[in-house]
């Protein structure tokens, strides 16, 4: 269904396909991820993908962007090629977002998610804010599926096509990464985002500082503001709603979950490669192992050095990375957007953070460099 600047996903397999047969069960589809301007028929392709995984054994993979001059898109089912592997469970194959190396693939039963999915809202309408070939794209159109709610679809991830969508097409829930919604305050005014009519905010993808909670409650005064602690592999871990950055110790502490010596989260016993540190009894991501730098022999997060640096009235943006150095091996780089001095933005870090952790460079930027997952970039650089 089309509602202006919008495309809004709900109904059953039969709904989205008018009177086209289910694929059979037990094969398994392969299909190449939408190019860009091909959201809103990666999103639907995806949504059917789920009605028929979840009424029968159909196994999904969908493959990484091509490489070629025309990428292919995912389309509806009769245009997928089955392959000849048998497929047993519901399950498909995602991408990670590859922010810290070469993205992985990982499996995923459709079924179980969508088990541990509540039934929420089903008046909610669902602004999406992430790719659907990507975990927090499925998890947010499994949540939809499960409440029988809808699922609002922009043209593109840019501010203003999501917030026309928003709006056009009343968008009451929203899921983005913090680096997302960053880029949105950055690209237009916020009174433009406070007309949205949200009721709840879900941030996953990254660690969600305590500003970008603020930022979001005063934005939308009346929406319970959530962040998510989910991996590709794992899916959904953990949630918390009060408001405060960090997860309470007691979602840390129960059955199957552990933080080894080296602070790395253990998940029935997999290790995860995301740090966590307890703080006034809340554990705090510090970053995967990649993100932790080495400088003159202390470690140096750049996960808490961005997060001090958003805590920074006037920065919008902040990127933290490692640069060479010939006598300390690395220091740390700062990147950041906003109406902020320099001098005056170097003056709060240094109260703020440790010598060793100060960035020994600070750079104004339009914009951070992000992923097409809406995460920080880090890449070390010359």
């Amino acid at each position: 269904m089309e509602a202006g600047g919008s495309v809004i996903l709900s109904g059953s397999w039969a709904d989205t396909q008018g009177g086209r047969e289910m694929p059979p069960a037990g094969r398994v589809f392969r299909a190449s991820v939408g190019a860009e301007g091909r959201l809103r028929d990666e999103a639907r392709a995806v949504w059917s993908y789920l009605h028929a995984a979840l009424a029968r054994p159909l196994g999904l993979i969908l493959l990484e962007r091509s490489k070629d001059a025309s990428p292919g898109w995912l389309g509806s089912f009769p245009d997928l090629a089955p392959t000849d592997h048998p497929c047993t469970r519901s399950t498909i194959g995602l991408p990670t977002s590859g922010t810290t190396g070469t993205p992985k693939r990982a499996v995923r039963d459709v079924r179980q998610a969508f088990d541990a999915k509540r039934t929420g809202d089903s008046e909610a309408r669902w602004l999406l804010g992430y790719a659907p070939h990507r975990w927090a794209g499925v998890s947010v159109l499994l949540q939809a599926v499960r409440a029988r709610a809808a699922v609002v679809v922009p043209a593109s991830f840019d501010a203003a096509d999501v917030v026309a969508a928003g709006r056009s097409g009343g968008a009451t829930h929203v899921g983005m990464t913090p680096s997302h919604l960053r880029r949105i305050l950055l690209s237009m005014d916020a009174s433009e985002l406070a007309r949205l009519p949200l009721r709840q905010v879900t941030f996953g993808g990254e660690v969600a500082t305590q500003s970008i909670l603020d930022k979001a409650g005063a934005l939308w005064p009346a929406a319970r503001v959530t962040h998510v602690y989910a991996t590709t592999e794992l899916g959904d871990v953990c949630s918390v709603s009060d408001g405060r950055a960090g997860f309470p110790r007691r979602k840390f502490e129960r059955a199957g979950f552990a933080v080894d010596p080296g602070g790395e989260l253990l998940v029935d016993g997999r290790g995860t490669g995301d740090l966590w540190e307890l703080g006034d009894d809340r554990y705090h991501f510090v970053g995967r192992r990649e993100e932790r730098v080495d400088v003159g022999g202390a470690t140096v997060s750049l996960v808490g050095v961005e997060a001090a640096a958003l805590a920074v009235d006037g920065v919008i943006e902040a990127r933290a990375y490692a640069r060479r150095s010939a006598l300390l091996g690395h220091v740390v780089a700062l990147d950041f957007a906003g109406d902020v001095g320099e001098r005056e933005l170097r003056r709060a870090l240094r109260a703020g953070l440790p010598k060793y952790a100060q960035p020994a460079s600070l750079r104004r930027v339009d914009a951070v460099a992000l992923s097409d997952a809406h995460k920080v970039r880090r890449e070390e650089t010359a």
